[in-house]
Formats: C-alpha cells, structure tokens, sequence
C-alpha cells in the first residue's frame, strides 16, 4: 500500500491511510451475508450432536479463494496505471476473500 500511494500517486502519509477503506468497506459488505449463510444454510445441517461434516463448511472458502485471487490482479494491474480508487475498490475484494476464507478454513 504505501509503495502504490505514496510513491506513485503521491499521497502524503495521512492520505496514504485513506487506502484502507476499500479493505473496511469490504469487510462491512461481506460480514451480513456470511453471518446470514452460517444462519440459514449451514446451522440446519448439523447434527443432535453438533458435529457437520469438514466438507460442507468450504463453500465459502472457495468463494474467498477466488476473491483474494481479483484482488491480487485488479490491485496489481490498475496500480500507477488508473485513477487512485480503482486500486482501492479492488483491495475490498481482499477483505471479502479473506473473511470468507479464513473464518471457513
């Protein structure tokens, strides 16, 4: 982040912080429907016991793994080539792989 902002775009080092919204704003769009899917999808499934099997709890890691991978080729590719948001709106993808793929793991 401060290798992009500050030396590409030339953010000053309190602008520089203003590139982690795209992670927070990700994150807050993502934790509602996660919650929601632990809820009403995957709750039903366990068992009296309260044991579910390993393999039904990785959907969501396999949408997060995708998600990290857009992140790493939108960031990447838009970085010193296009307006400073686009970067940042693709760093929320982070926080949304991330989130669904280590609370799933």
């Amino acid at each position: 982040m401060p290798i992009v902002f500050i030396e590409m775009y030339g953010f000053s080092l309190n602008m520089e912080g203003v590139a982690f919204l795209g992670i927070l704003v990700g994150a807050i769009l993502t934790i509602p429907p996660y919650f929601a899917y632990l809820y009403y999808i995957q709750e039903p499934q366990f068992d009296d016991d309260g044991n579910i099997e390993p393999e039904k709890r990785l959907p969501p890691a396999m949408v997060g793994a995708f998600a990290i991978v857009i992140c790493l080729f939108w960031f990447g590719w838009s970085a010193g080539r296009t307006h400073w948001i686009v970067p940042i709106i693709g760093s929320a993808f982070f926080s949304i792989g991330a989130f669904c793929l280590f609370n799933a793991v």
